[in-house]
């Protein structure tokens, strides 16, 4: 009742807010109806005056909106205009409303707008793209799917481009020489995954030529190309050229006009020269205020005598500002997804041919197991006491644990009031009170299993009765040796000699790796079998396994499965077991997306849900 009356009084917090927003948004009307007499030359121009001013001091916030205005204008000179996005010819009829202008200062202040279906998400992300842009340091439009990614950025990138904004998009199937290009540009749409996997393949590069989101601007590698020519004409040589420092080395008589020449373009921080005295630098050009400072840097002893470094600190692509659409599904549905880089193991070890009897005997008797605890379930459920229904709920809860993916119990659980009573056991069973069958404590709705699946963790448990069955006449199969008592217990021992204790040692060790592995081909077996479903989680092409991505459907060849786990499905539908793979990079979305120094998203579930 409070809470409504303040509500009603004070407005909601996003009422709040979007009063904040309006006197931005007439700032931004009044730029966009002095802009009308400029000419379309004058209005590609603005790009950059606002550049310019940057560099100047002015922030961000201070051009944002005749930014904004320079956008709505190119919008509305492009109204009538066609042109091909995302395969189709599509006519532009875009400008932005007042609602849409809020929406493009939410994001470009770090936020997330939340806009229902047809309220022109798209169209309002080219707002702070084009205003963070301006910065030169790249920014990301982030989509669920490639085709979205290509689409849009030759729909609404269309109009960025024309304000001399370039434009990149990140395909599936694109090698690394193209995939730099991409990210050299001012704005770069593409996948969430891409962006993840690019990241991941960076920091395994072997040397800076490999990377491809650290790429130059185009403008850093235009200026680079002018730099290099001209150190050329004076008897100039590279001394290093990545893809964040250029320098070269010029004799003496080349130093002056090269500071002279391209001085300007670099802050004070992104320009040295070395020199091995300091007489050397009365010869350089005097600069104006705005140039920078040309100061020693170092004394270097591999500067030849009578020659000069000059160091350039060129601009490259960070993580600076990314806007993500559908943010809810990428950075809460698919958070702690992770994406794994993986490569083959030196050596195979698995076992999955020789375990997989065992798994399917297990499988044969959970399941008769399974119809067994049903069966008793419908006969408890069919008597009329508490007691009974009580005992069919746990019965129900067994069967949840041994094959959660069961018809009949998924039926039976789609019924409110015996999905409330499966809970009600699966509490007790969690905070493992005594039951009302007696004494016995609720542990043995697992005891009695052969397996337990957990299918929220996504990972199933040999039970001791399990274990029993896959090895009955040998009880300690699984048993590992307890490595520090053994090796404590050889070292003890005065009869062996140095050879004959580590010769112990080392069978030692085998023994428990061989079983190490063996629990573990049964356990990712086990996974296999209970957990992925062919023609859901994966399909059978050219006798192969392929993934299915669970969020887009899209089959993802060439990626598999990590820890031996496709190795097991192979194994469960009979095709050629490929060499195993390790893990050698891997990230989750939501850890990727927090490298970012201004993250924004769209959505239009965002507060509805919430």
């Amino acid at each position: 009742m409070i809470g409504a009356v303040l509500k009603k009084v004070f407005g909601s917090h996003a009422e709040r807010t979007m009063k904040q927003f309006w006197p931005l948004v007439d700032r931004i009307n009044e730029w966009y109806e002095e802009f009308d007499s400029l000419s379309d030359e004058q209005i590609q121009a603005k790009t950059w005056e606002f550049r310019a001013r940057l560099q100047d001091g002015e922030t961000l916030d201070d051009v944002a909106p005749e930014a904004f205005a320079v956008v709505k204008q190119a919008c509305k000179r492009h109204v009538g205009q066609k042109w091909e996005a995302g395969g189709s010819v599509i006519e532009w009829v875009e400008v932005p409303y007042d609602v849409q202008l809020i929406g493009g200062i939410t994001l470009h202040q770090g936020k997330i707008a939340e806009m229902r279906t047809g309220e022109g998400k798209t169209l309002v992300a080219t707002l702070p793209l084009y205003a963070n842009a301006l910065e030169g340091r790249g920014c990301h439009l982030v989509t669920t799917n490639d085709f979205l990614a290509k689409r849009d950025s030759e729909w609404t990138g269309r109009i960025l481009e024309w304000l001399g904004i370039s434009i990149g998009c990140i395909q599936q199937n694109m090698d690394p020489p193209e995939r730099r290009k991409m990210y050299a540009c001012d704005v770069t749409y593409g996948q969430n995954s891409e962006f993840g996997f690019d990241y991941l393949r960076d920091n395994m590069a072997s040397s800076a030529a490999h990377l491809v989101q650290g790429a130059r601007s185009k403008v850093s590698q235009s200026l680079a190309d002018e730099i290099l020519a001209f150190a050329r004409d004076h008897e100039g040589r590279v001394v290093a050229d990545s893809f964040q420092t250029l320098i070269v080395e010029v004799a003496p008589g080349g130093v002056a006009p090269l500071v002279k020449e391209f001085g300007p373009c670099f802050s004070i921080e992104s320009l040295s020269v070395i020199w091995r005295g300091e007489a050397a630098l009365a010869s350089l050009p005097e600069m104006s205020p705005r140039a920078p400072a040309v100061t020693e840097a170092f004394n270097d002893l591999r500067v030849a005598e009578g020659k000069g470094w000059v160091r350039f600190q060129l601009l490259t692509r960070d993580h600076h500002f990314a806007i993500i659409d559908e943010v809810d599904s990428i950075l809460i549905d698919e958070a702690r997804t992770p994406l794994i880089i993986s490569g083959q193991v030196d050596r195979s070890t698995h076992r999955f041919d020789q375990m997989r009897p065992l798994v399917e005997n297990l499988m044969h008797r959970q399941a008769a197991l399974v119809n067994n605890l049903l069966a008793e379930a419908d006969d408890l459920l069919g008597r009329d006491d508490a007691d009974s229904r009580y005992r069919a709920g746990l019965r129900l809860l067994q069967v949840k644990k041994a094959t959660p993916k069961n018809k009949k119990f998924l039926k039976y659980n789609s019924e409110p009031e015996i999905a409330r009573l499966i809970g009600r056991c699966e509490n007790d069973f969690m905070i493992d009170q005594k039951s009302k069958m007696g004494e016995k404590s609720l542990l043995w709705v697992e005891e009695e299993l052969f397996f337990v699946i957990d299918e929220k963790g996504h990972s199933v448990d040999l039970s001791e009765k399990g274990r029993e069955t896959v090895s009955p006449d040998d009880p300690d199969r699984f048993l590992l040796a307890d490595i520090v008592d053994e090796f404590s217990r050889i070292e003890g021992d005065p009869d062996l000699s140095e050879e004959e204790k580590e010769k112990r040692k080392a069978v030692i060790r085998q023994v428990n790796e061989i079983k190490t592995e063996e629990l573990h081909n049964i356990s990712q077996l086990l996974r296999a079998y209970t957990l992925f479903e062919n023609d859901v989680e994966y399909v059978i092409e050219d006798d192969k396994v392929v993934i299915v991505d669970e969020f887009t459907g899209r089959l993802q060849p060439g990626r598999r499965y990590s820890d031996g786990l496709h190795q097991a499905i192979e194994a469960k539908e009979r095709v050629k077991i490929e060499k195993e793979t390790q893990t050698l990079a891997t990230i989750t979305i939501q850890n990727y997306f927090r490298m970012y120094d201004k993250l924004s998203g769209m959505t239009v579930t965002d507060e509805t849900e919430a």
